[in-house]
């Protein structure tokens, strides 16, 4: 986890609910498979879930929140023990909420892609 600020990696409205957007991320790039543990679960939870937040590839800063996202439901001190390896690569940015670069990336292809097709189908974007 990069504790900076700087602008968010997706647009604001980058919503990828409800699209078929294939492999956006290969769960076994980088440094992941090499704490397959707790952390482990809780990084690849977290990116799913990041996914699923609007703007897409982020989560909120709020360790409640992050908690269940990361499959610890209540267990807030439990999520805090693996917290900063789980946010390993997740940059915080300026609108209060971690992204995570290469996911990122992928979800702004997959966001221009969807918003291109609905311009060439004449649907508002």
């Amino acid at each position: 986890m990069t504790e900076q600020t700087q602008q968010p990696l997706t647009p604001p409205d980058c919503d990828l609910l409800g699209m078929r957007i294939g492999e956006v991320w290969n769960l076994h790039d980088g440094d992941i498979p090499a704490i397959f543990n707790n952390e482990f679960l809780s990084a690849a939870f977290l990116r799913i879930e990041s996914l699923r937040q609007v703007p897409a590839a982020s989560v909120p800063d709020d360790d409640i929140v992050l908690a269940k996202l990361a499959g610890f439901g209540r267990a807030i001190e439990e999520w805090k023990k693996v917290r900063e390896v789980a946010l390993r690569g997740w940059i915080k940015c300026s609108d209060g909420r971690f992204y995570h670069p290469g996911i990122a990336d992928k979800a702004r292809e997959a966001w221009e892609a969807h918003r291109q097709g609905r311009a060439a189908r004449g649907v508002a974007v």
